[in-house]
Formats: C-alpha cells, structure tokens, sequence
C-alpha cells in the first residue's frame, strides 16, 4: 500500500482483519466452529480476525486453543436494548438490554472499545441514526452483511467525526475475509482506531452465500 508522508510516497505494509466474525457460540446462527473460521481465514490469506459472538466471549476463549499464524482480537457483539454493539478488547460480555449509552459506557470501564454495528440496517438491529450523536469509539461502515446501507454509514461516520472499521459479519467460514479493516499494526489496533487512521475494504456476501446460510439455519431448526 502506498501512503502520503510530508508529500512523499511510501510502501507501507498494511494488515487484513476481519473485525466481525461469528462462530458456533453464536448458538442461534452460528455455523461455523472458532478452528474452522481460523483455518478459513489463513487460507484467505488474512492477517486477523475477531471473534464477536453474540452476548458471550465463549467462542473467543475457544479460539486461545487453535494454533495459527495470524491474530485472534477478542471481541463480542452486544444485544443492547437499542441495537447491535461490537466490543473489542474485554474480557467479559456486557450484560443484554441495557441502553446504547449504557452498553457503550459498560464497554469504557472494561477498558474496551465500543462500534456501532452496521448501524443503519434496522433489520438487523442496528442502532440506528442515534450512533453519531453517542460516544462511539468507531462505526462499522462496511458490513458484509449489509447490502444496501454501507455507503450512507462510511458518509456519515466522515460527516460526523468517526472513525471506521469493517467486518464480514460472517456466521459460517466462507463468508470470513469479504470487509476487512486495514491496520498498519495489529497490535495497536486500539491506538490506530482512536487516531481514525484505519482503512476499510472488501465487498458484501454473495446472495447465494447468505442464501445458503439462511436454508442451512432453517433446517436446523425444523
């Protein structure tokens, strides 16, 4: 990746991290185990993930026992009472239906980051447009899930001052690695948030992979 500095071009290398990925800890969608998103990630050539189930670190702890070349962020997905909350850097899940604010402050005293998850999609329990007026530490502006509102979410995080991150929000293997974050190093990925100097990219998933994803949870549950 070439950077400006005082005017100068530079190679700078840049690292890939899916910040939004589920596992079989997300009991109620998750397909894929912590080994089998890991194992798909490295062979994707990503450089990181982070494991954000749903309401538990679970999947996170789970991860500790795979052996992998590439970076595992702990992280989780909270059920705010307003909407989706990604937490990265804690260690425990934040108790379900607080408020956004609350959840977000919950996350601040663990010492975590909080982000606004796909925040515009409703369907998916985004927060909504009340994310740029609450003291998030970043909005997820592209989700690889969301296939309508990426666009609105990376404008208005610019309008209002926020940093941006990306994740596929994948909830089955091959789904890991379509939005990804770029860090210049991961592990100061909290640092390089806070001074908004991440990069986001990748595209949503495929139709037929949300599809499958969809027919494969159906069928668990009949």
């Amino acid at each position: 990746v070439i950077m400006l500095i005082n005017g100068i071009s530079h190679d700078v290398t840049m690292y890939r991290v899916d910040m939004h990925v589920h596992t079989t800890y997300s009991r109620a969608d998750g397909l894929s185990t912590p080994e089998e998103v890991i194992r798909f990630a490295e062979r994707r050539g990503m450089d990181g993930i982070a494991i954000t189930d749903h309401d538990t670190m679970e999947g996170y702890y789970a991860s500790l026992d795979v052996k992998t070349r590439i970076a595992v962020i702990p992280g989780c997905e909270i059920s705010s009472r307003d909407g989706h909350i990604l937490a990265y850097n804690i260690k425990e899940a934040v108790p379900t239906s607080l408020t956004a604010l609350e959840t977000i402050e919950r996350i601040h005293d663990m010492g975590g980051i909080a982000v606004a998850s796909h925040p515009l999609d409703l369907r998916r329990h985004g927060v909504g447009m009340t994310s740029f007026s609450l003291p998030f530490d970043a909005i997820e502006a592209r989700n690889g899930h969301d296939l309508f509102h990426n666009s609105d979410a990376q404008r208005l995080a610019a309008d209002n001052g926020y940093p941006i991150i990306a994740g596929s929000d994948a909830h089955m293997a091959k789904e890991v690695g379509s939005c990804y974050t770029f860090f210049s190093n991961i592990d100061d990925f909290v640092k390089e948030i806070a001074a908004a100097t991440t990069r986001i990219g990748g595209r949503h998933v495929s139709w037929l992979v949300m599809i499958e994803h969809g027919l494969r949870i159906l069928k668990r549950k009949l």
